[in-house]
């Protein structure tokens, strides 16, 4: 198991509903875990190495703020922007 999940990108997802909700709001919330999945969770471990300036920067995930998606990156090492 833990050698499949390391070497795949594929997700398992596990929704609880009642059984008496109605299949049109089912099928909503299955296409909601699908598209927030897809927006926020399918970039993520983008990295860009550095090497002559020693700076590393990876891709976490994104967030969705007031309308918008916001990637939510790492970093560590090299110059800030300062210069410093």
């Amino acid at each position: 198991q833990i050698a499949k999940e390391l070497g795949t990108d594929a997700d398992n997802f596990t929704m609880y509903v009642q059984q008496s909700l109605d299949p049109a709001k089912k099928a909503a919330m299955l296409a909601t875990l699908h598209l927030v999945d897809y927006m926020l969770f399918e970039d993520e471990g983008d990295a860009n190495l550095d090497i002559m300036n020693g700076h590393c920067k990876f891709k976490i995930c994104d967030l969705y703020c007031f309308g918008c998606v916001v990637p939510l990156t790492c970093g560590c090492g090299g110059k800030g922007e300062d210069g410093g």
